[in-house]
């Protein structure tokens, strides 16, 4: 008797699109990367992770080695005086330096650790706001939902009300 391939497991509820699984239209309109119509894009993209990014880059090249070198060149000449006779004089210099510090005691390791351990506290941060602001907003959509619905049936039933005290002239 064959064997028959294993079914894929099926997806989590929490691996799901929040804003799909509840096939609403006013959710499904909006922006696939930022669902809801409130939730904007500007607001998941803080610009702390770029700084931090640029700190651990920044503390990076602190331990590497520094070149500076410069050039300077100039001609002169001087006029004839009563005693002196005229004369043209040029110096030209090139200058070339390299240093290095060398990390005995750790100094640039422990700044770059700390650098990189700011920028993951940043990002994991970002993912908490993120966190936050989704289901934030996902609470207070589906209770303006529940609260238009509550007005719909208040609305029926004022109209039922009606219709019944019509009918028997109350």
């Amino acid at each position: 008797m064959p064997q028959e391939a294993p079914q894929p497991a099926a997806e989590s509820l929490g691996d799901q699109k929040w804003w799909e699984v509840f096939q609403d239209k006013q959710l499904s309109r909006s922006d696939p990367h930022c669902p809801p119509a409130e939730l904007r894009c500007s607001a998941l993209r803080p610009l702390r992770i770029l700084e931090a990014q640029a700190q651990v880059g920044i503390t990076r090249a602190e331990g590497l080695p520094t070149i500076n070198a410069g050039a300077q060149s100039f001609d002169q000449r001087s006029a004839r005086q009563k005693f002196f006779p005229a004369f043209d004089t040029s110096a030209h210099q090139v200058d070339l330096s390299l240093a290095w510090d060398l990390d005995f005691w750790g100094k640039y390791r422990r700044a770059n650790e700390s650098a990189r351990a700011s920028l993951l506290a940043t990002q994991w941060a970002r993912e908490a706001v993120i966190s936050t602001l989704v289901s934030d907003v996902a609470a207070a959509y589906f209770q303006l939902r529940e609260l238009d619905l509550q007005l719909e049936i208040s609305r029926r039933t004022l109209a039922s009300r009606q219709d019944r005290c019509n009918s028997r002239d109350c």
